[in-house]
């Protein structure tokens, strides 16, 4: 990923937060088909522990079948949007898009056991119904049904080996452009722009 030196955001912690908060990924695997040299699933992968993830794709997906023969990049993509040349409150400047976007490389490898499989189901089934009054799980399915859908998915790991966080959050810009681009974004009727002042504001801490 292009980053210039000023945009590049090398805190892990930073990098893990982002993840957390957007966990929908561009999973992207290099394949030896000349037909389709590029696998690119789109799944939600959550962090277990610091440096690992996990997920899982349906089976009739060719995807996993690569795993772990080549180094897979999963791409999380934070708050974003464009921003108006005229937020800046100074001259010669140009419209632009602002985001965060973290890239983590590892090589995924398929689970091998059901048990294996539900736990990390399990796990994306958890964070996601916390918010709910009565939260899902599989728990309330019969074993004979769930042990079938469970072997219509494949669950995989992925150790993280390589990092890159790119924050584009006008860090390049003048001290009076960039007081004049928080000012824009709090007063922005949408969230992403809320999301970007906050990381502008944690950045600066």
């Amino acid at each position: 990923m292009y980053t210039p030196k000023h945009f590049n955001e090398p805190n892990r912690d930073l990098l893990r937060q982002v993840i957390h908060d957007h966990p929908f990924a561009t999973l992207v695997t290099p394949s030896p088909d000349q037909e389709e040299p590029v696998q690119i699933t789109h799944l939600p992968m959550i962090l277990d522990g610091q440096d690992r993830l996990v997920g899982h794709m349906a089976r009739i997906n060719p995807h996993w079948k690569i795993f772990p023969d080549a180094p897979s990049t999963a791409i999380f993509h934070g708050p974003h949007g464009y921003v108006s040349p005229t937020w800046y409150g100074v001259g010669n400047q140009v419209p632009t898009w602002n985001y965060l976007s973290v890239h983590v490389t590892g090589r995924p490898e398929p689970v091998n056991t059901l048990g294996q499989s539900r736990e990390i189901l399990d796990k994306l089934t958890a964070i996601y119904e916390a918010g709910q009054a009565s939260p899902w799980s599989t728990e309330t399915l019969p074993e004979v049904f769930l042990s079938g859908m469970m072997r219509g998915i494949v669950a995989f790991e992925m150790t993280i080996t390589g990092w890159q966080g790119k924050f584009k959050l006008g860090q390049n810009k003048p001290e009076t452009a960039k007081a004049n681009l928080k000012k824009a974004m709090a007063q922005s009727p949408f969230p992403d722009d809320r999301a970007m002042l906050n990381w502008m504001e944690r950045l600066e801490d």
